[in-house]
């Protein structure tokens, strides 16, 4: 047993310089933070990104270039994500992003990956300061300590991490086929309740208002949440305000009201949200204002159910579509007591797969906590002996 900085057991470092002219259509499979990420989580990384031949054979003759056994490592915004080198991998990769580690002691590689995915790695990039780090640098990962067992205890750790964690995967993988089943019958459900024969087909702007957003103009943000609230789109329907009123600059003049359906219009187009207060949406959404003739959650269920087909402009700079077109868009409109009666059977069915989904996220998170709890209890007892 034996304590040592992480530069004791293998070369620390990182690529040599690729510009950006040097990057390819084809060739050598040139790797970034993301494709290394991606391999990490996945054993593949469907890269965009190459070098030539040639400067690969160049770089590989001078400066060497990753070999089965070696581990390389995200360095910048999500950091630690670690990938060992396969005999059949060929790469190279982006310097600063991507930091590679290089055996030159006896050390079983698995157990170091295995030490880099516990909160004993990322305890010591913290320590001292203050926050959690987004940079890791080669002499930050150089000075990095841990606890080195034999190789024989090294190898029946990683057998019993390995065993455990077959065996959690093996349940996160049921748990993914669970919600890709709970995701296809929902979108089943709405399918079977709006593709009724019988029933008349209106054009939605004949039953419901809509409303195109359009930003104020003038400086009217402010970040004390003063005045009324500010959306100006995109999926998660980014909120700002605007005021207070007192030194409103403009007119404001598109609003929604409580219970109108937002939808965004461009980049992405089609995520629908209820209101639940009054606020002013920018140009990157539409309010849907339910009118006499059609409940406003038959509507809300109609267009989850639409949403799929919906698609922004063909060749703009980028997704978008106008008021013209969700008015456009054509639905089935049957007397209310039947809309009152499908949201009622679609609630209920909704309400049950919500359930399910809630334990399906409930069950993969205490199978994420059983995997840290392994893997630190395992390296813990190491250090406990040290």
């Amino acid at each position: 047993m034996r304590k040592v900085k992480l530069s004791e057991i293998f070369r620390v470092g990182s690529s040599k310089r690729v510009l950006k002219a040097d990057w390819k259509d084809s060739g050598v499979p040139f790797y970034r933070g993301r494709e290394i990420t991606r391999l990490s989580k996945t054993g593949f990384a469907d890269n965009e990104l190459y070098i030539s031949e040639e400067h690969f054979k160049i770089l590989s003759s001078n400066y060497g270039v990753p070999v089965a056994g070696d581990i390389m490592v995200t360095a910048i915004g999500t950091i630690g994500n670690t990938y060992i080198v396969k005999e059949e991998d060929r790469f190279y990769f982006k310097d600063a992003s991507v930091l590679w580690l290089h055996k030159i002691d006896e050390v079983h590689t698995r157990f170091i990956d295995y030490w880099l995915k516990s909160e004993l790695f990322f305890e010591q990039l913290d320590r001292g300061n203050g926050a959690t780090v987004d940079t890791l640098t080669i002499e930050k990962l150089s000075n990095l300590t841990l606890t080195i067992p034999s190789i024989d205890k090294q190898l029946k750790i990683v057998q019993k991490l390995d065993s455990a964690f077959d065996e959690i995967n093996f349940l996160e993988e049921n748990l993914d086929q669970i919600e890709e089943k709970r995701t296809q019958l929902l979108g089943s459900l709405l399918s079977r309740s709006f593709t009724k024969t019988s029933i008349p087909i209106l054009p939605l702007g004949t039953v419901a208002e809509v409303i195109a957003g359009q930003s104020p103009e003038g400086t009217y943000y402010n970040a004390s949440a003063d005045g009324m609230a500010f959306y100006q789109g995109k999926k998660e329907f980014t909120e700002r305000f605007i005021g207070p009123p007192t030194t409103w600059t403009t007119k404001i003049t598109k609003v929604a009201e409580p219970g109108d359906i937002l939808m965004s219009v461009r980049a992405p187009v089609g995520p629908i949200n209820f209101t639940q207060s009054q606020i002013c949406i920018g140009r990157g959404l539409a309010a849907i204002r339910a009118g006499q003739n059609i409940d406003k959650n038959y509507l809300y269920y109609f267009l989850l159910h639409k949403q799929p087909e919906i698609f922004g402009n063909t060749g703009a700079v980028f997704d978008s579509i106008n008021k013209d077109q969700i008015a456009a868009i054509e639905i089935p409109v049957p007397p209310i007591g039947t809309q009152l009666a499908t949201v009622e059977n679609l609630d209920i069915a909704l309400h049950e797969l919500s359930l399910l989904r809630d334990k399906t996220i409930s069950r993969k998170y205490s199978a994420s906590a059983l995997r840290k709890s392994l893997l630190s209890g395992a390296l813990m007892d190491i250090e406990g002996v040290a």
